[in-house]
């Protein structure tokens, strides 16, 4: 009901608005996109839904990494985890872009695909937003430009290129929740040789916050002889409904981020530029101290676990028995994430007016994580464990041609190449808190995955009002690998080298109806590879806690997903300025690949204090309908006052479980908000601006087998539906020196996306620009 109330009131406002603006000077401007056809052009021009966010939307809000910057800007795009502030840097994050997955949708920077060889994960901590100029997001099945992974869209990072001398130094200091100390630095300059030079460097110190809960089962029975009595427990209960007790965290979730990059570019004729460069990511979670709930009542201090689990702590709890050991505390840390990314290219001009791009790049990225033994011998700083180390690269290379063909048409077309490689490996150590200590490789998986792709696009056009856009995308995918296991028993497994073809069409027309009233419209189909991970990953536990603790398995005869997609869409200019945007979309999927769940007598993982009930398999065992509406808007209330607001609906309901009997046929895909909405105010009025941003995300659904039995939404492990306030105000000190004041979730709500998410947060910046 809320969300209704929200989109009555957001589109009220936008009416309300046009007759209450008075003052012409004003005027939004439209950007220019290249990623939705890979032509330059305008977004009423382009061929889909697309959303910008400029350069200014970038200093308005108060934006740590690329997420935030997208956070309810982009109809039908949520973002959680590690791909917004308030999850750790690097680690990982949940995306949904039209209903479809994150390793469903491409991540781009400068045309370089960011998504990793291991998951297709995209770890948006990578890159560095004091370098970013604008984001371009092309919602929709993009594979016939883009090829596997487009299915729900394009978010496209463009970065800045030197075109004077600049220099920025930013000072960031966060404060409760948020607390963090940032530092930023870039210098930019171009030569009149021709040559242009970036630099940046970022750290970001996160203290986090107690986001990784302790629960309890509920007590039972007498207490047992000489039982500490103990107070503070908290009832709750599972994402089920059944009764637990939330006892403690495992500390809290701080961070370090650095990034670091350099560019070079240099024009060797008008027609003619070259640039290359490297960027380094290095994301770590830190370990910190756990804390107790309990208080000891005889001594009224929090509950003192002893440095051993070789026997429980007994407690009496409400005059029942319970007990507790150390290892309840354990956590996922330390762990991490490294990137480095190599990139080059040239654009110019051949045979006169033909445009030639030429780009290849390399990522090499490795993301580790360690676990504690169950051993008695185990404490918080010694004992055995197990390294799970990851190492894997992407290289890629691309020409495309692009030239007009007659008056009327433009042809883009190319050749793409991209192969990524996986080398997990996972280590026993004498230390687990330390990753020297390995003893020997327990299992390791190999995986290479390569495709091989060309496509064509005519843009073609029809009078001054239509314009028609036909063009397809053929790519060959191949891959093989390996799963050793070196411990008894010993065994490997050699997966043989398989093929598939995908070729991906599509047709889009965009109807200018008069000046201001646009009219669009495409149909196209999509593909998704498998993935190294979801084919040869060695068995990984999924961080459920019990009675919910499930391994997750490898497919290595998985074959592609596959989508076919329709959308029409309406662009409307306001008189006075602003615009309204509506869209609908409808897609099919068929082969998904999604958890085939089992249930297995209760046991603890090998190596671990991991506690399994569950074995979740990767299988194409899903089809499924995806249906949305996207309403947005924007405009001036004032010369310096505008008004924004959005609201998405999306139905993403299971159609078919490979005939598996599983219960998911006609329950929502996981992770897909049904509704969404948005309604903020951005103000410039002389050295001042600022924004206030409300927004809401309704029901998720967060089990991965797709059952929908997380009934239970405000509870660890659970996912409210909330609202959100966030503000910023800027103040422009003089010509060099800007400060601004910003404070997240303003009303300090509580709320849950599977970790309870950070409460009320202030943030102060400092900005120099030279």
């Amino acid at each position: 009901m809320k969300n209704k109330q929200l989109f009555t009131l957001s589109v009220l406002a936008l009416a309300v608005s046009q007759t209450v603006y008075a003052v012409h000077d004003t005027e939004m401007l439209d950007d220019v996109v290249v990623s939705a056809s890979k032509i330059r052009q305008s977004i009423k021009e382009a061929p889909a839904n697309v959303s910008v966010v400029n350069t200014k939307k970038l200093e308005a809000g108060n934006n740590f990494v690329i997420g935030d910057a997208l956070t309810a800007k982009v109809p039908s795009l949520y973002l959680r985890g590690g791909a917004i502030d308030g999850g750790r840097a690097g680690t990982t994050m949940q995306l949904s872009f039209r209903g479809q997955g994150i390793n469903r949708n491409l991540l781009l920077v400068d045309g370089q695909s960011q998504t990793d060889a291991f998951a297709g994960q995209m770890n948006w901590s990578a890159i560095s937003m004091n370098d970013v100029e604008r984001i371009e997001v092309i919602p929709g099945v993009g594979s016939a430009l883009y090829g596997s992974a487009a299915l729900g869209g394009v978010i496209s990072v463009i970065t800045k290129a030197p075109t004077k001398r600049e220099m920025t130094v930013k000072l960031t200091k966060g404060f409760s929740d948020g607390s963090r100390q940032k530092v930023e630095a870039g210098y930019r300059d171009k030569y009149e040789n021709g040559l242009g030079v970036v630099f940046n460097f970022a750290q970001d110190d996160r203290d986090g916050y107690a986001a990784d809960l302790v629960t309890l089962a509920n007590p039972a029975g007498a207490p047992l002889a000489g039982a500490k009595v103990v107070t503070g427990i908290q009832p709750t209960t599972t994402t089920t409904g059944a009764a637990t007790n939330i006892i403690g965290d495992k500390g809290f979730n701080a961070s370090r981020a650095i990034n670091a990059n350099a560019k070079l570019y240099f024009d060797v004729s008008s027609t003619t530029k070259l640039h290359a460069g490297v960027a380094y990511t290095d994301d770590k979670n830190l370990m910190t101290p756990y804390h107790v709930y309990l208080t000891d009542v005889a001594t009224g201090q929090p509950l003192a676990l002893p440095a051993s689990n070789a026997l429980a702590t007994n407690l009496s709890i409400n005059g029942l028995k319970s007990s507790l050991k150390e290892s309840a505390f354990f956590g996922t840390n330390p762990g991490g994430r490294t990137s480095m990314r190599y990139f080059a290219g040239v654009d110019t001009e051949i045979f006169g007016d033909y445009k030639l791009k030429l780009k290849v790049g390399k990522v090499d990225q490795n993301g580790w994580s360690v676990g504690a033994a169950s051993t008695t011998l185990n404490t918080m700083t010694t004992g055995t464990g197990t390294l799970t180390d990851s190492p894997n690269s992407k290289t890629d290379a691309s020409a495309e041609l692009s030239f007009g063909l007659g008056e009327k048409q433009f042809i883009v077309t190319g050749l793409a190449y991209e192969s990524g490689t996986l080398m997990q490996k996972k280590y026993a150590l004498a230390n687990w808190t330390d990753l020297n200590s390995k003893t020997r490789v327990n299992t390791s998986s190999d995986g290479v995955s390569a495709t091989t792709s060309l496509f064509l696009q005519d843009q073609i056009s029809l009078g001054d009002a239509w314009t028609v856009y036909a063009g397809g995308r053929y790519d060959a995918w191949r891959s093989h690998g390996t799963a050793r296991d070196y411990v008894t028993p010993a065994n490997t497994i050699i997966s043989p080298e398989r093929t598939a073809t995908s070729f991906n069409p599509k047709l889009a027309a965009v109807y200018k109806l008069n000046e201001r009233l646009t009219l669009k419209g495409s149909l196209g189909t999509g593909f998704r590879a498998p993935n190294n991970y979801e084919m040869y990953a060695n068995p990984t536990f999924s961080g459920a806690a019990a009675p919910n603790g499930k391994l997750i398995l490898a497919n290595p005869n998985l074959k592609p997903e596959t989508a076919q997609s329709w959308d029409i869409s309406a662009d409307m200019d306001f008189e006075r300025g602003g615009n309204f945007r509506v869209a609908y979309y409808q897609t099919k999927m068929k082969d998904m690949i999604y958890q085939k769940v089992t249930a297995v007598p209760q046991y603890i993982l090998p190596g671990t204090t991991s506690q399994i009930n569950f074995w979740g398999q990767q299988s194409n065992v899903a089809g499924a309908d995806i249906s949305g509406i996207e309403l947005s808007g924007e405009t001036p209330i004032t010369s310096w006052l505008s008004l924004n607001a959005s609201y998405t609906y999306t139905g993403a309901i299971v159609t078919s479980d490979g005939g598996t009997n599983s219960g998911m046929i006609g329950k929502r895909l996981s992770n897909v908000p049904k509704n969404m909405a948005s309604i903020g105010w951005d103000l410039k009025r002389g050295d001042w601006s600022g924004m206030v941003m409300t927004r809401y995300t309704g029901e998720v659904w967060g089990s991965a087998d797709n059952l929908n039995t997380d009934v239970i939404k405000d509870v660890w492990t659970g996912y409210s539906k909330y609202w959100l306030t966030d503000m910023k105000i800027g103040y422009q000190i003089d010509k060099t020196f800007k400060a601004s004041f910003a404070v997240g979730n303003l009303f300090n709500k509580k709320y849950f996306a599977y970790y309870p998410m950070p409460g009320r947060s202030v943030t102060m910046d400092l900005t120099a620009n030279f």
